[in-house]
């Protein structure tokens, strides 16, 4: 069954963030924040996880306001565009 025809009851932030997902194909902590003001972005995937949606993340490096690399997560609706 496809996780986007699958009926799952997502509470509001959760939803937010499925959503957020499926439309920008995936999602960092600090898009969360930034656009979702979602300050635990892993404790939501946590719960889409839980409520049977299956969710993969994967490692980007990427520069901060200082120029310097760090490594931040990003998580996408498993099967969706990336």
């Amino acid at each position: 069954m496809s996780t986007k025809t699958k009926k799952t009851i997502l509470s509001v932030g959760e939803q937010r963030v499925y959503d957020f997902m499926l439309e920008h194909k995936g999602i960092t902590t600090f898009q969360a924040n930034h656009e979702l003001g979602e300050t635990r972005l892993s404790a939501r995937i946590f719960e889409i996880k839980a409520a049977g949606v299956k969710i993969e993340d994967e490692w980007l490096t990427v520069k901060n306001r200082y120029k310097e690399h760090r490594r931040v997560k990003k998580y996408y609706v498993a099967g969706g565009a990336r």
